[in-house]
């Protein structure tokens, strides 16, 4: 078997949102726009995603781009966020009394 040719910076999770959305991969890539084998290569982390791709799939498959990337980096935004903004709640809170 060829070594993998993944791009390490490009960690998807197209492939989980997909099967999410019980789609198959050629019903994603026709919706997409793309071949079954670039859809495939998206998937494996063989390709970069263009940002056009990003977006649609994105759409696609009811999501955020930067979900579609390494889920643990965004929960960990989306937990920074969240705590940022209950600190901002506190903050203002604190000033009104």
């Amino acid at each position: 078997m060829p070594p993998s040719r993944k791009h390490p910076g490009v960690p998807n999770s197209v492939e989980l949102y997909r099967r999410r959305a019980k789609l198959s991969q050629v019903q994603l890539a026709e919706r997409a726009g793309v071949s079954r084998s670039r859809m495939s290569q998206l998937e494996s982390g063989q390709v970069v995603p263009s940002f056009e791709e990003i977006e649609t799939l994105a759409k696609l498959l009811e999501t955020i781009p930067g979900a579609l990337f390494d889920p643990r980096l965004v929960e960990l935004v989306i937990g920074r966020l969240n705590q940022h903004g209950a600190e901002l709640r506190t903050s203002e809170a604190e000033q009104t009394s």
